[in-house]
């Protein structure tokens, strides 16, 4: 049984119902349905993924992330970690104000730097 219940979801996110029900399929191939587990999204703000938060793939891969932990984690919200050089921002993205959500992080971030992975891996950690 999912951590939260597509009638929660219709309710909050309707925009994810089919990433929900997606994410129920996969989980049941995987045979990890009924699983609970911390879900959280690290995400490069280095300069070669600027293309990337135009576009949109940045939200639509946030959008997966919450349809994904609505199934494991029975919060509604998925913390992010987004790193360049250093760690740039530690937020979340909920299921009741997802949509441009990742703009709206974003607009208040600094310029894109390096890569340097260990900075968020460690972030996550602690």
């Amino acid at each position: 049984m999912a951590a939260i219940s597509l009638t929660k979801v219709e309710q909050s996110a309707p925009a994810l119902v089919n990433l929900y029900k997606s994410a129920a399929v996969s989980l049941a191939k995987h045979g990890l349905e009924g699983q609970r587990a911390a879900v959280y999204l690290v995400v490069d703000y280095s300069g070669s993924m600027k293309p990337y938060y135009q576009d949109g793939s940045v939200q639509a891969l946030a959008d997966r992330v919450l349809g994904l932990s609505a199934h494991l984690d029975d919060d509604g919200r998925v913390p992010v970690v987004f790193f360049s050089t250093d760690i740039d921002a530690v937020t979340e993205i909920a299921l009741a104000d997802h949509q441009g959500r990742i703009e709206r992080i974003v607009a208040g971030l600094g310029h894109m730097g390096r890569t340097s992975y260990h900075l968020a891996m460690d972030a996550v950690i602690d």
